[in-house]
């Protein structure tokens, strides 16, 4: 193990994503993910970035939610379809996300359309803490 170094931690937000879907360059469908398995991976995350703090193995050198003027970032995709090919291999809560997907297709039926998802990401960069005496 090193004796000094960082540790940046970059990671979604807890709070849920925004999913949007545009059709006719109306947005007819707006609704939070709520993915409960994938919330209890981040939280578990955060209590072990917290633990290792007080613990004394890192100290926390900046926290950030980003993007900092409180607006989102946004991925883009051109259909339901590409939004859940791209999507569901990293989903932890499958169920909860074939039911969105689902009834967005029903929405769309065919009409071109564009769905947007829209988070916020967390990161702490962490620096090894390293006491006076060197130890």
């Amino acid at each position: 193990m090193r004796d000094n170094g960082i540790l940046l931690i970059i990671q979604p937000s807890q709070e849920n994503s925004r999913i949007e879907v545009e059709i006719d360059a109306n947005v007819k469908f707006s609704e939070e993910l709520y993915e409960p398995n994938f919330q209890k991976i981040l939280s578990a995350t955060r209590l072990s970035i917290l633990n290792v703090v007080e613990q004394g193995l890192f100290r926390s050198e900046c926290e950030a939610i980003t993007p900092v003027d409180g607006s989102y970032h946004c991925y883009e995709f051109d259909s339901v379809h590409e939004w859940v090919e791209d999507r569901k291999p990293f989903c932890e809560d499958l169920a909860t996300f074939t039911a969105m997907s689902e009834k967005i297709q029903s929405l769309v039926e065919g009409k071109a359309h564009r769905v947007f998802e829209y988070w916020r990401e967390y990161s702490v960069l962490l620096r090894k803490y390293i006491s006076e005496e060197g130890e």
